[in-house]
Order: structure tokens, then sequence, then C-alpha cells
């Protein structure tokens, strides 16, 4: 029964539906002409609906196709946009990376730097009480405890920072990386700049011995430092030339040096300028025996009786008494020389040189190199004198000096010089 009303009611809608596609889709009929002959063909409403289902077919097709082509545009372009992301997190994340990378290599050279320098400053201790310092490790990482003794550099060991697509955690984890390393540098540069100001005291230790030795002499650390022009009188030197390390390598690129470490190079300059001065200091005996038999200063002349002023030390003798060397140098003159008559003078290098007047004779010549107690000549009265003796002239800085405070620290200093 139901079947029978479902059969009916479908027939009666397909018959309005008919009814409707005729209606508005009435049969046609297209005439052609041509050469004078008429033709038709009729279009019936079921080729219409054809027609018009195949035109709405097609529609849809391009529709669904422009619609899927334009979709997956927009996703490949999202794509593109997350790729980029990625390469640009990627490129911010290795950039940081090798900005890291070279700031560490700086860092590093920096320290090794300073403690290259710093060696090389303990090893040119003149007085050479000073022992090697030991390499001072990078010491415990900032969220550790210190222990006990600390491992060596070569067995330390740095976080290691890994490539990551999340570019806020990259950046993270290079400052955590960052802030660690460089908490670790700081720790060493600390150890360092005490060690350089250990230095600096030493230095200053050393120069106020060398400036007790100098007391009576009217000299001072800085009157050597002043005058130093090198040892250019070694009598034996050489070897390769290895550049020292200078304090200008201890400063970071636009920034300048740490006050410790200027103040180290200043003090130990002064040190190595001072001690090397000391050796070219006259401290031996002019004569093998005397007495002094005429001061330096004012005096009677022993000639003409008035006042004069007396720039040397007369030390009297035997004549032909053997007259010394007073220090390592050169003879710079050698000769007839006036009222000094037969007279030597021996440059010492740094300022210092010594003259030995009256001599009876000369044993050495103009250009030879002489060692501190070497004979140079005889004891005498030549030129402007009274009786055998030995005018003894101090020269320092193109000035003459009292040679007696020499005579006096001489023991003292003879030491430092060996």
């Amino acid at each position: 029964m139901i079947r029978a009303d479902i059969r009916v009611w479908g027939v009666k809608l397909r018959k309005q539906l008919s009814a409707r596609l005729v209606a508005y889709l009435p049969g046609r009929q297209i005439y052609l002409r041509s050469d004078g002959n008429t033709h038709f063909f009729v279009v019936s409403t079921r080729l219409q609906v054809a027609i018009l289902a195949g035109a709405l077919l097609a529609v849809g097709w391009v529709t669904v196709t422009s619609a899927n082509f334009l979709l997956r545009d927009a996703i490949l372009e999202n794509k593109d946009h997350t790729i980029e992301e990625m390469q640009a997190a990627y490129s911010k994340v290795t950039n940081d990376m090798r900005d890291l990378q070279l700031e560490v290599i700086e860092r590093t050279n920096e320290l090794e730097a300073r403690q290259s320098y710093l060696e090389s400053l303990a090893e040119t201790d003149p007085f050479g009480s000073l022992s090697e310092p030991k390499p001072t490790n990078f010491g415990p990482r900032p969220s550790e405890e210190p222990e006990a003794e600390e491992p060596d550099v070569e067995e330390q060991s740095f976080p290691f920072v890994s490539a990551t697509k999340d570019e806020t955690a990259a950046a993270a984890q290079t400052a955590r990386f960052r802030s660690e390393i460089t908490a670790r540098f700081e720790v060493l540069e600390a150890a360092q700049t005490r060690l350089a100001m250990t230095l600096t005291g030493f230095a200053s230790v050393q120069l106020e011995y060398l400036e007790k030795q100098l007391m009576g002499t009217g000299l001072g650390v800085d009157d050597l430092v002043r005058t130093w022009d090198g040892d250019r009188l070694q009598l034996a030197a050489g070897g390769p030339f290895v550049p020292a390390p200078r304090p200008g390598l201890l400063s970071r690129t636009g920034l300048e040096i740490e006050p410790a470490f200027i103040e180290l190079a200043s003090r130990w300059e002064a040190l190595l300028k001072s001690h090397e001065s000391m050796r070219s200091l006259p401290s031996g005996n002019p004569a093998a025996d005397y007495y002094v038999s005429s001061r330096f200063g004012r005096r009677l002349d022993p000639i003409n009786k008035s006042s004069a002023m007396h720039y040397g030390l007369d030390m009297a003798g035997w004549p032909g008494t053997a007259i010394l060397a007073a220090g390592d140098g050169v003879v710079s003159k050698a000769g007839q020389w006036g009222p000094y008559g037969k007279m030597i003078e021996i440059d010492h290098g740094n300022g210092f040189k010594t003259r030995y007047g009256h001599l009876r004779r000369i044993k050495v010549s103009m250009g030879e190199k002489l060692k501190r107690g070497q004979t140079v000549g005889e004891m005498g009265c030549s030129g402007r004198c009274t009786s055998t003796h030995l005018h003894y002239e101090v020269w320092f800085g193109g000035k003459v000096r009292n040679p007696l405070p020499y005579l006096k620290v001489a023991q003292n200093v003879y030491q430092n010089q060996r």
C-alpha cells in the first residue's frame, strides 16, 4: 500500500518536473540557410537539459579545480613562510654561535697573551728570586662549589650548544652558554690580575732595594732609568731574535689595558733598566794600593794656593802602582790630555764614565773592551801635579760626580752585579 502510494507520488513528481522543464525549456527549432536551401533541426527539452547539465558540471569542475589550486598555493605559501622563518631562526642561531665562537677565541688569545707576558716577566727577574708562575686554570663553574684541587684546563669541558628550530630556546641556550663561559673567563682574568699585582709589588720591593744601594751617591732609580741606553757593552752575546710579549697585547679591541698591567709594565721596565744600569756603575777600586790625599770639592789649589774646585778624588801611592778599571767598559780616551797628563777614560755604558789621570804609563788603547779590575796603567805624576797619585773622576749623565760615595757602596753594588 505504501509502495503503491510512493510510486504514484513519484509519477506525479516526474510529470510535474517534465511539465516545468517543458515550460522553461520548450523545444526549439534552429534554422540554417545556405545556398538558397533552408534546413532546421530541433533542440528538444531533453537535449537542452543535457546541455545545461553539462555546462553546470563544467562550471562546477572549474570551480573545484580553481579552489584546489588556490588552496594548494596557500598551503605552499604557508610552508615557504614557515621554511623562511626556520631558516632565519637557524641563521640567527648560527650567527650567534659564530659570534660566540669568535668571542671565545678572542678572549682565549688575550688570556694566553697575558699569561705569556706574566711568565716572561718571571723569567726575566733580574734577581732570580721568582719561580715560574703556574698556569691558572678556569676554576669552578659558577653553579658549582669550588673543589679542593682544580683540574687542568685541558680537562675542562664547556657546555654544548645545539641548534634548534625554536628561536627563543636557541637564544636562551646561547645566552646561558655565554654567561657560563664569561664567568669562567672572569675567574682566570681575576687570577691573572692578582698575579700582576703581586709581580708589581715584587718589582717595587726590588726598586726600593736598589734605591738603598744607591744611597749616598746622589743618584736614584729614576736617574738610572733616564740614562739607560741598553746593555751595549756586553762582551759576549747573541742568539736568535724572539720578540718578547708586550703589554700592548693585553688589551681587548677598542678597550684600554687594565690599570694593573699598566702599572706592572711600568714598574718592571724600571726594574730591568735600573738593574742593568747598576751593572754599569763603577764599583771597583781604581788603584791596587792607595790612600786618599785630596777629596772632591772646594780646596786650595796645590800649585797656586788659591781657592779652587776639585772635581775628582786624589789617591796617592807608590810610583808604578797598578791602576785598575773600576767596571766593565770600553776605552773612550787614552793618551796625553792637558793638565790630566797621561789619562784614560772608560765608558761603562748607561751614562757612566770614569777618568784616570796623571798616569806614568798607559797599558790600553782606544776602543779596547775591559773587564772590572783589569790593569789599565801605572800610577805616576804626569801633567799638572805635585807628587805621585791617581786623579780619579766619576761621570754620570754628562756631569762629574763625587767618587767617594761610589767607593763606599762598591761592595754592595758589586754583589748585586755578580
